[in-house]
């Protein structure tokens, strides 16, 4: 079947566009389910059915079924049963985890608080690493999912304002990226003329790959969506962009101005939108009609977006430095880390509150405006809590279990995912324009969609791991 024809991509098109997402708290726990799938993976093999650290073909297919498949049933077959399936799946991993620390060969002891405060523990917890894999996830899902009838159209990009599901993917990845970024590690850059010769240089291979993106999908009639980005303008080059300002504003602004310049970007850049004229611009173009003539004018929406991706960027960092700040190896000292995240989180739903509620300015990924800046930050270190709690936790049964470290399942698929992250956003990518040339997708029942989308995931996840064990890394940020 041929599915290149104008007719199927024009009605393509219509199918992923003018749509308005879902609400804030809908999204806000579709990124909590985060925490309840890596615990129930957690008790499966670490407390119900222990194995052994390595990767092996059940080890990984137990991570998967875990880890990945809850998610992408969140987000089509179950998406009228979110907070439904959440409650269950929690319920049945707290419930087997108790009755099984609770039987008899098990010598659990019940520690109080005051016996595991000091208690040393992992001092590299993996909620960072379960953060920026999720990310990718998620992503991997929706790119491919939402060009199926079972992939709900509330969840999809929303066209100018709104709350998608898909609206926080590349926001989440700055900022994934930017709390572990050199300088949130406390590794600056030197000023000089070698550091931003550097810079563009390792810049190089995201705008070639942002390049071959636009080609492919020109030469292809791909459909896409021009309101996103612009004409020729896409993620890769977004990534780009935020590499060169990054490093010219690490090397010349002092850090103790970080924070402040990024606050007065974003807040700049608000006000030129709402009293300069930008807003205007940005919907209607040059001549006020919504042409695309000119290079600048064609791609106006990327370009101004990265405005507010940069505060994004750096206030990420600022994060990751709070986190990155000391070595932590007590209980007590998590626990402060986890009170600080959770503390950042609600200051920022209540600054997004304001933002959206009294000001009026709702979220719009395509303008990346204050309010969406606001959105992914309190999104960000809400799911980064979560996370971290869950680690607690799972220290807390192990420690009161007797369980070792080692028999930890430390290096699961997550880390694989996050070992080339990259790569498997690369990769989901033209395994998504495969599958959409070969047949048309918007016209799928839900069974074959579903069984397709999953085979998707599937292969996504045996590829990471494969490229993991042989300790092959594809590095291109």
């Amino acid at each position: 079947m041929s599915t290149g024809n104008s007719s199927y991509k024009e009605l393509h098109e219509q199918f992923v566009s003018d749509h308005v997402g879902t609400t804030s708290t809908e999204v806000s726990a579709l990124l909590s389910a985060t925490g309840i799938t890596v615990f129930a993976r957690v008790c499966v093999q670490t407390f119900l059915w222990k194995t052994t650290p390595r990767f092996t073909w059940y080890t990984v297919a137990i991570d998967h079924l875990c880890l990945v498949l809850p998610l992408q049933l969140f987000l089509t077959l179950w998406n009228e049963y979110i907070f439904l399936c959440q409650s269950c799946i929690l319920l049945l991993s707290l419930t087997a985890v108790i009755l099984k620390l609770n039987s008899r060969h098990l010598k659990t002891q019940w520690l109080s608080w005051g016996e595991i405060r000091e208690r040393h523990i992992d001092p590299q917890l993996s909620f960072i690493n379960n953060f920026r894999a999720y990310v990718l996830v998620y992503t991997a899902i929706s790119i491919l999912g939402v060009d199926f009838v079972i992939f709900p159209r509330r969840f999809c990009k929303a066209e100018t304002y709104g709350t998608g599901v898909m609206d926080t993917g590349v926001g989440l990845f700055v900022i994934s990226n930017a709390i572990v970024s050199p300088e949130a590690r406390g590794k600056y850059r030197n000023p000089g003329v070698r550091c931003l010769v550097n810079c563009l240089i390792s810049c190089l291979p995201l705008l070639f790959l942002g390049l071959l993106r636009f080609a492919v999908t020109k030469g292809a009639n791909y459909h896409e969506h021009v309101s996103e980005y612009g004409v020729h303008w896409n993620f890769f080059i977004t990534l780009a962009a935020l590499k060169i300002m990054s490093t010219l504003f690490y090397i010349y602004v002092p850090e103790f101005l970080w924070s402040l310049c990024a606050l007065g970007v974003v807040v700049g850049y608000q006000y030129s939108l709402d009293y300069g004229g930008v807003k205007d611009y940005l919907l209607l173009g040059e001549d006020g009609k919504g042409g695309r003539e000119g290079l600048f004018n064609a791609n106006r929406e990327g370009i101004f977006s990265c405005l507010g991706y940069f505060a994004l960027y750096v206030f990420g960092t600022e994060i990751g430095k709070m986190i990155f700040r000391y070595e932590r190896w007590t209980m007590s000292a998590w626990r402060t880390l986890l009170i600080v995240m959770m503390t950042m989180s609600v200051f920022f739903w209540a600054m997004y509150s304001i933002s959206a509620l009294a000001y009026g300015e709702l979220v719009s990924r395509r303008f990346a405006n204050l309010t969406y800046v606001l959105w992914i930050l309190a999104l960000s270190t809400q799911t980064m809590s979560v996370l971290l709690l869950v680690d607690l936790i799972v220290e807390y049964l192990r420690i009161s279990a007797g369980v070792t470290m080692q028999t930890l399942p430390t290096k699961g698929l997550l880390n694989a995912i996050n070992y080339n992250g990259l790569f498997y956003f690369l990769l989901s990518n033209v395994l998504t324009g495969l599958v959409n040339i070969s047949m048309a997708t918007i016209h799928m029942t839900p069974l074959p969609s579903f069984l397709i989308l999953t085979l998707y995931m599937s292969s996504l996840s045996a590829i990471s791991v494969y490229l993991f064990v042989r300790r092959v890394r594809l590095k291109f940020w």
